[in-house]
């Protein structure tokens, strides 16, 4: 009994009673019910088995978060900023980014025929190209419909080549080892 609100206190799981017994659940939403507990293992007195149904984990970091603790990230999220599109990935939306590197992004504006500043200065064209990088729901590498499309957060659809490259023509691009985070 000692284990649970332990847990609770570090915010780890939230604990609910049912006509079954607890509910265990954690920051992603999962909730596990107790099959067995308190039950003594071995020969020391404080060894206690406690059993679940299903595997819960800690909270992650909003995809915000995530972006933000990556410096060579710093100009794509310094852009996200100036946008809405960064309250929606601080929030519990399912959604997977497409984010480029900071040289990447530096390019942007030039493809665009303008200065990063001008690009930056006009907010619904900034949340419009920064749309096509959001894509609705989780994908990982290995789940995208490679040789297909998919449609971007901004309505347009972003071609998945066969061999792996996102985009069209000379501005598609490889996604980066480790992408899947």
């Amino acid at each position: 009994a000692g284990l649970w609100p332990a847990l609770a206190a570090d915010g780890l799981i939230e604990i609910a009673q049912s006509a079954a017994g607890p509910l265990l659940s954690d920051g992603n939403g999962l909730v596990a019910q107790v099959r067995l507990a308190d039950r003594p293992v071995g020969t020391a007195d404080n060894a206690v088995l406690h059993v679940i149904d299903r595997v819960l984990q800690p909270p992650r970091a909003s995809l915000w978060e995530q972006l933000k603790s990556q410096p060579e990230l710093s100009a794509f999220t310094e852009a996200l900023a100036l946008t809405d599109l960064a309250t929606l990935l601080a929030g519990p939306a399912r959604l997977t980014v497409l984010a480029p590197h900071n040289e990447g992004f530096r390019h942007l504006g030039a493809r665009l025929g303008l200065r990063q500043r001008e690009l930056l200065a006009q907010p619904a064209l900034l949340r419009e190209v920064l749309g096509q990088h959001v894509l609705p729901g989780r994908w990982l590498s290995s789940d995208l419909p490679w040789g297909g499309q998919l449609a971007t957060l901004s309505g347009q659809a972003l071609a998945l080549a066969a061999l792996g490259l996102v985009g069209y023509g000379d501005a598609a691009q490889a996604l980066q080892p480790g992408s899947d985070q």
